[in-house]
């Protein structure tokens, strides 16, 4: 992704913006962490779906590429 360019949510498609909670889906993109549903099928833990009984990872905070190089 281009520095000048914004990441995009897959499922609500507005941008990712710095500070946003938010997962990185390994194949698709960024996601909102607020756009994520409840039900554990709906997360992964490194490209892999979660076990039964295993917790829902904690979303990570978005950085820019634009902040990283300033």
């Amino acid at each position: 992704m281009d520095e000048d360019e914004f990441a995009i949510c897959i499922a609500c498609q507005c941008p990712v913006k710095d500070g946003d909670l938010y997962y990185e889906d390994v194949t698709e993109g960024p996601l909102h962490a607020a756009c994520c549903g409840p039900e554990p099928e709906s997360y992964h833990r490194n490209g892999e779906p979660l076990k039964p009984g295993d917790p829902i990872p904690e979303p990570e905070i978005y950085r820019s590429l634009r902040r990283l190089h300033s």
